[in-house]
């Protein structure tokens, strides 16, 4: 299936890579490459996450180490939605 991201996902990856870059850029590219091949797996498999309806209609969610990645099936397409730390206050919808 189709792998697209949201613009705040987009921004989510830039705003995690440039935290732990300020650190450790070989870290964050890490970090990066984590997220990203989680998201072309939720691509593949897009049941594999289990469904959060408390954060909104048909979105799901996975973790990649310490991250959730969160997502909606369409019929075409998986929309990565965020990517967020898993200590970090989940926003009651996405």
């Amino acid at each position: 299936m189709q792998l697209r991201r949201s613009a705040r996902a987009e921004q989510d990856l830039i705003e995690i890579w440039n935290f732990i870059a300020k650190d450790n850029e070989a870290a964050a590219d890490r970090i990066f490459d984590l997220l990203v091949a989680k998201s072309e797996l939720v691509a593949r498999n897009p049941a594999i996450g289990r469904l959060r309806q408390e954060l909104g209609d048909n979105i799901r969610s996975t973790l990649a180490g310490s991250w959730a990645v969160f997502y909606r099936v369409h019929s075409d397409h998986v929309e990565i939605l965020r990517y967020l730390h898993t200590r970090r206050r989940m926003p009651e919808t996405l």
